[in-house]
């Protein structure tokens, strides 16, 4: 499979762990800091402080005897990402709606696009809609309720209130597009989400890799005050974003391992503003993305404990390097609405 010029195949997971201060993981032969699980607020207090512009979160779950669980095989094709209906949670964002959106969301290079807007609260989705071409849906693995559907003001996401517990929305990519990824050098994480506290060992926001914490290729933040890219089981950079948390913004990594200036090779920009590296190691130039069968897709977690305490209202996957218009672009959309 093709996307732009590149051709791509499948990555595995990322394992950049913090700096070995802590325990080593002895099941993946990787040193990580003291990661002992941490509780934050509650999903309906932690939601209910996102914004100071943000409405209260809607508090009860949908009615099981109005609800039904069955999954919708066949997932939405269009880039607006409407309104929800409240009839069926477990499929994707209604289009039909004919709300006008201030900016389109591109399909060029689109991997997978996930609105997370299957309910407005609770936990009876069964999956996460993929609204891309050749859908690869995430089955919704909640815990005991430790990750949950929210509404804060008129954005849906998934709301997870504890650091470090194993629920989220994940999937082997075996045999799916995302196979497509093989030896990627170019790659865009696009991202809604507040975080208010995350792992010391990174908590991941957009995860493709191995099971466990060897993988190749993800997205998190670390301390809730840093925000890390991992590639091929390295840190390649690090961003302060203490600045940020707490409040829902729209992010973006942008790689392109082919620049020829390596301070342009792995980029992040909050809400369009580019934001400066802290530290990281070198990102080679044309590196590309290692492969392994057992690669999954997850998001606001791993294949384990690394979920963040806060909301991932949306999130995307792009073959290609967006350019700095196109994410103009996509930061007033998603501001505007995620859903």
């Amino acid at each position: 499979m093709r996307w732009g010029a590149l051709s791509l195949a499948g990555m595995l997971a990322c394992s950049f762990e913090a700096a070995p201060s802590g325990v080593a993981d002895t099941e993946e032969g990787v040193l990580e800091t003291d990661d002992s699980t941490s509780t934050g607020a509650p999903a309906s207090e932690a939601t209910s402080t996102t914004d100071a512009t943000a409405a209260s979160v809607t508090s009860s779950g949908p009615s099981s005897d109005t609800t039904t669980t069955s999954v919708s095989t066949a997932g939405p094709t269009t880039s607006e990402g409407g309104a929800t209906s409240d009839v069926d949670p477990s499929v994707g964002p209604d289009t039909s709606t004919g709300d006008a959106a201030p900016a389109m969301l591109t399909d060029d290079g689109l991997v997978a696009r996930y609105f997370l807007n299957e309910a407005p609260n609770g936990t009876i989705p069964m999956v996460a809609v993929d609204s891309a071409e050749d859908q690869l849906m995430l089955p919704l693995d909640y815990g005991e309720k430790d990750m949950q559907f929210v509404q804060v003001s008129s954005n849906r996401g998934l709301s997870w209130a504890e650091v470090g517990v194993d629920a989220a929305p994940r999937a082997s990519i075996e045999g799916t597009k995302f196979e497509g990824l093989e030896g990627v050098t170019t790659l865009t994480f696009e991202a809604v989400a507040t975080i208010f506290e995350s792992s010391n060992s990174t908590s991941r926001i957009i995860h493709i890799g191995a099971g466990g914490a060897t993988g190749t290729v993800s997205f998190g933040t670390r301390g809730a005050d840093q925000m890390q890219l991992g590639w091929n089981n390295s840190v390649v950079r690090e961003w302060d974003v203490s600045a940020f948390q707490g409040t829902r913004h729209v992010l973006h990594v942008i790689i392109d391992t082919t620049a020829p200036n390596e301070a342009s090779r792995a980029r992040l920009l909050v809400d369009g503003i580019e934001i400066p590296p802290s530290t990281g190691a070198t990102l080679q130039q044309d590196s590309a993305a290692l492969v392994q069968n057992n690669t999954i897709l997850a998001l606001g977690n791993r294949d384990r404990d690394r979920s963040f305490v806060g909301i991932l209202f949306y999130a995307a996957i792009y073959g290609v390097p967006l350019d700095d218009d196109r994410v103009s672009e996509h930061v007033s959309r998603l501001l505007d609405s995620d859903d």
